[in-house]
């Protein structure tokens, strides 16, 4: 199930860059370390702007083990 695919190795994306929600297309699994580097990336990419990157990342599951 979900926790299963958590323990894979980590997936930014798997759709091309110009595609509307690529960057979480495909059930992506970031460390918590690859999150900011895997946002700045997104940032940066070509033609890209802040708003469209808040779009792209309305949906974000984080799982804390304690």
């Amino acid at each position: 199930g979900f926790l299963v695919r958590l323990e894979r190795s980590a997936v930014v994306a798997d759709r091309d860059a110009d595609h509307y929600d690529y960057f979480l297309r495909g059930s992506p699994v970031l460390q918590l370390g690859q999150l900011s580097t895997a946002i700045r990336s997104h940032a940066l990419h070509l033609g890209s702007r802040i708003w469209e990157m808040g779009r792209r990342l309305h949906v974000l599951v984080l799982v804390v083990k304690l």
